[in-house]
């Protein structure tokens, strides 16, 4: 995690609560002087238990050093935990009167070690600016997505000492009821800022932030974006005192959308640090490339340009990208396996297995695991009535991604409402007939207890959903889940010549079995 409020060190896929809570609700809408003054009232209150307004205003950055955690919520075994945890350091330059951020990040965790390496990653510095983001290699300005600017303008506008100005210079601000929350009652005061519903939750107390909340559209984030409308609250305890007076907390604890979702400490905290201005001097054209890079997932263009749509057997095209899909073309329509990605990725993956087979209708999707990612896709299925064939262990999250609020980047299904058309698969069933015919089948294994094997019986091929994948120098990743496949080829007795997945290419089944034996040796 390069910072604790907004980025993430994960590459594969959250499970989420829906948003239930009412700063989802609110709007821009005019307040009665009443609630206005009271808002004030609570912020100045605020602002005097934190050192006075005077002396935050003269705050105009902050570095803190830290350690933490975040919960891999997209990706755990199982939604509701025990969830795969990422721990970090960091040490982060937030910039309130210029609006920037530089972040130094090392992290320790399994999703990327393949289970076998205790040591901190390399460093990783990101920085943003303007709006744009950059991340430092071998001491170049290198651009990422603008999305993170954007994550990071939030997390400087909302920072404790920060959000007040904020919160004065709303429009709408307002007091809202008083509410109960860590066991006491809170009072509320709440605005809206850029389009999203922020509330302070204010201790009746000292009157000092309990936690800060914000509901927004993340359309670009390729795990929180199919929310919809995902509500952050961060929790803030273990309040220091500075010399200058000043009060700042050392405990930071999120939740997303009701789970929890990270804790971090601040070991070192420093007023006013002194800024090397080359630190955030990201070029023109690194920022102008950040701009490009920040769309919408629903604008991503389908698969990867570099690498064309592959036909793996007859009938049978594999969509290769970052999070793949497969066309299945079967006599009576059309199976396309992972719903990936996002409701506009779908809606041109659903046009293009028309063209590709023109003249047959989508018969079906299927998802067979339960990462974020993979399911990012399906409610735009369920808004075209196309039937979903899903794992029955998976009801549970796909239930809530169909009921998850989309009101501030509505998609189809929130636009025009639907009930999903569901089958869920309990035990191995077939697909349509002939050649290009499928047998869906639980994994039921310890790390694939929530994925599904799709065997193609014409094909002799089987894929292997997100169980594994290969490394850049062939190694497995990771040879535990690689053996479950294997054992399931062999529990099902299924006639199989090779294997491919979500992440890598078709291989055949003897190359397969000979990394896991590689593996087995000590890699010799």
């Amino acid at each position: 995690m390069t910072s604790f409020f907004c980025r993430r060190t994960s590459v594969a896929a959250l499970f989420v609560l829906l948003v239930g809570t009412s700063a989802a609700q609110q709007t821009t809408r005019p307040h009665t002087d009443s609630t206005h003054t009271r808002a004030v009232e609570l912020i100045q209150k605020a602002m005097d238990a934190l050192g006075g307004e005077d002396k935050l205003r003269a705050i105009h950055s902050v570095e803190i050093k830290g350690i933490g955690f975040i919960n891999e919520l997209e990706q755990s075994e199982r939604p509701e935990g025990p969830w795969l945890p990422n721990f970090f350091q960091d040490d982060e330059i937030r910039d309130f009167s210029q609006l920037r951020m530089r972040t130094v990040t090392q992290s320790r965790t399994l999703n990327f070690t393949g289970w076998d390496n205790s040591e901190w990653s390399n460093p990783i510095i990101l920085v943003s600016s303007g709006g744009v983001a950059a991340r430092v290699a071998q001491g170049k300005f290198v651009p990422t997505s603008s999305s993170l600017g954007a994550d990071d303008e939030e997390t400087l506008v909302l920072d404790p000492l920060h959000i007040f100005f904020a919160a004065l210079d709303a429009p709408d601000l307002h007091s809202a009821p008083d509410v109960q929350l860590h066991g006491f009652r809170q009072s509320v005061a709440a605005f809206t800022w850029k389009g999203a519903p922020v509330r302070i939750y204010l201790s009746s107390y000292s009157g000092m932030p309990t936690c800060i909340e914000i509901t927004r559209a993340r359309p670009a984030d390729v795990f929180q974006g199919p929310w919809g409308d995902v509500t952050m609250r961060t929790s803030f305890a273990t309040w220091s005192l500075d010399p200058s007076g000043v009060r700042y907390p050392r405990q930071w604890s999120r939740e997303l959308n009701g789970q929890p979702y990270s804790t971090y400490t601040a070991n070192e905290i420093k007023l006013n640090p002194s800024i090397n201005e080359e630190d955030f001097a990201i070029p023109e054209d690194v920022r102008k490339a950040s701009i490009a890079s920040g769309r919408d997932l629903d604008e991503a263009p389908l698969g990867s340009p570099s690498r064309p749509p592959v036909e793996i057997a007859p009938g049978v095209e594999y969509m290769l990208a970052g999070f793949s899909s497969t066309e299945i073309r079967q006599p009576d329509g059309i199976v396309i396996l992972e719903p990936v990605v996002s409701s506009g990725y779908s809606a041109k993956m659903i046009e293009d297995a028309k063209k590709r087979f023109p003249g047959l209708p989508i018969k079906a999707v299927v998802t067979t695991s339960d990462s974020w990612p993979h399911i990012g896709g399906i409610r735009e299925y369920a808004a075209q009535g196309i039937p979903i064939y899903a794992l029955d262990l998976n009801r549970p999250i796909l239930t809530r991604l169909m009921a998850a609020p989309h009101r501030l980047h509505p998609d189809e299904l929130a636009k025009h409402p639907r009930e999903p058309k569901f089958t869920f698969v309990s035990q191995r069933m077939t697909l349509g007939s002939g050649e290009t015919r499928i047998e869906l089948i639980p994994l039921r294994t310890v790390t694939g207890e929530r994925q599904m094997m799709v065997y193609f019986p014409g094909a002799k091929l089987a894929y292997t959903s997100d169980l594994f994948s290969f490394g850049r120098d062939k190694s497995l990743f990771l040879p535990q889940t690689a053996q479950e496949a294997d054992a399931v080829i062999l529990r099902e007795k299924l006639d199989v010549d090779r294997v491919y997945g979500m992440h890598y290419s078709p291989i055949s089944l003897q190359e397969l079995r000979q990394a896991i034996a590689k593996f087995m040796s000590g890699g010799s």
